[in-house]
């Protein structure tokens, strides 16, 4: 009688012995699921990392052209305005030129006619 309960026992213990490692098999396996997918979803979020610096850059390049272009638009303004303002300088510089001209002109034009007309020279 004891050697029937001792081989019961023993038949128990194998009984639970390959349960638990019917159940530690199976916590392995989802063990190894999870850590496929946890690797899976690392992948998936070091792709969409490199994704998002490279648009970054992209944004970062593309911002700096429109600064540079905008940056040389200004500078085009700036020196097509200051080109203006020699032309409007040249201009009334050139304006007040021919107005001293005319000046010029018209004294002389009236000296010429108050003077009394000269001899001619004679001899040379």
């Amino acid at each position: 009688q004891a050697e029937a309960a001792a081989a019961a026992k023993a038949a128990a213990l194998q009984a639970e012995t390959a349960r638990l490692e019917v159940t530690l098999h199976e916590a392995r396996a989802k063990l190894d699921g999870a850590v496929s997918a946890a690797e899976q979803r690392k992948q998936q979020a070091l792709a969409a990392h490199r994704d998002l610096q490279r648009l970054e850059a992209e944004v970062r390049e593309s911002e700096s052209a429109r600064l540079r272009s905008q940056l040389l638009d200004e500078r085009c303004e700036k020196e097509q305005l200051q080109l203006r303002r020699q032309a409007d300088q040249e201009r009334a510089s050139l304006a007040a030129e021919a107005a001293e001209v005319q000046r010029l002109k018209a004294q002389l034009s009236q000296l010429e006619a108050a003077a009394p007309p000269q001899p001619p020279l004679l001899g040379m």
